[in-house]
Order: structure tokens, then C-alpha cells, then sequence
């Protein structure tokens, strides 16, 4: 059996709602910088023969690392764990960050074998967000991940992963 570190799979997993209040002339945040602190699995749903497995990260908590680059409101950012990074673009907005996926490296687990047969599927990431609030140098977060997995070698899917996260990050 192919054992795959799932943490940065649910790692990815990053969005939060927050409704910024105030005169629209407040100014936006300054986040760019290298951010750090934890990152924690807070749901696993789906995953056709691995969920039971995958649901075992849930609670479980690691280290992260996040770099912001910001112009104006625009703002682009990189998550790093031990085991992969997710490549982010977005916007701040007076205090909240919500940003989109573009990259992942390390996030798709291929071929991977389901823990109760002989069967092999391949997990895909298809859509990962992160959305966020700012109060001085801290930032609070939760995302969201969505993969596809297939039948290993094929395009023939056979079910669809959720994961949720939340973290919490201090400018370093």
C-alpha cells in the first residue's frame, strides 16, 4: 500500500466568511510578508474508499508558512507545508483576504491505494480558496478543497472529496 501524507491535501482545504463593516474609504489591510503558525483539518467528506482514512486528519494540526505579495488591494500568496505548496491570487479588502487557487504542487495523490481493498485510485484537486481576516499581525482563516478521484490510470471518476481547514498565522 502506497502511504501518502494526506495533511497537505487537507491543508488546501482554506474559506472563511467575514463581512467587513466601516466607510468604504478605510484603508485595506498590509499583508505582504511572510506569515506562520497552524494550520488545523476541520472537516473530510467523500472520498469514495479513502474518506474513512482521510477522515482520520481531522483535528489534527501542523505548521504552515504563508507569503503574501501585495499591490494595492490586489494580493497573490503561497501556503507551504512539509509536503507541498498552493499557489493563491485574491484581494484585500480594508481587513478580509479572499483569495482563489491557481497552482498546487504536491496536492494530487496518484496512485494511491484504498486502505480496506487492493483497489488504486488517483485523488486531483480541482478547485482550492482561502478567505480570511487581518487584525494587526495576526490572520485568521478557514479554506475549502475539492478533488476529484478517479480509478487509478483512468478518467473514469468515481467520487468527490471535500476537505475544510482553518489556521491561524502571525506576520513574522
Amino acid at each position: 500500500m502506497k502511504r501518502v501524507s494526506f495533511f497537505p491535501v487537507i491543508a488546501l482545504a482554506i474559506s472563511c466568511g467575514s463581512n467587513a463593516s466601516g466607510p468604504s474609504s478605510a484603508s485595506n489591510a498590509q499583508i505582504a510578508g511572510v506569515w506562520q503558525g497552524t494550520l488545523t483539518t476541520t472537516s473530510v467528506t467523500g472520498g469514495e474508499c479513502l474518506g474513512p482514512f482521510l477522515q482520520q486528519a481531522v483535528g489534527r494540526s501542523g505548521p504552515t508558512t504563508m507569503t503574501f505579495t501585495q499591490n494595492g488591494s490586489s494580493v497573490s500568496a503561497t501556503l507551504t507545508t512539509s509536503s507541498g505548496s498552493l499557489n493563491y491570487a485574491g484581494s484585500v479588502a480594508q481587513n478580509v483576504v479572499t483569495m482563489s487557487g491557481s497552482t498546487c504542487s504536491g496536492c494530487d495523490m496518484t496512485p494511491t491505494q484504498c486502505p480496506d481493498s487492493n483497489a488504486l485510485r488517483d485523488v486531483r484537486i480541482q478547485t482550492f480558496a482561502m478567505n480570511g481576516t487581518v487584525a494587526g499581525n495576526s490572520l485568521t482563516a478557514t479554506g475549502s478543497a475539492m478533488y476529484n478521484v478517479f480509478v487509478a490510470g483512468t478518467s473514469s471518476q468515481v467520487g468527490t472529496l471535500m476537505a475544510s481547514n482553518s489556521f491561524s498565522l502571525t506576520r513574522q
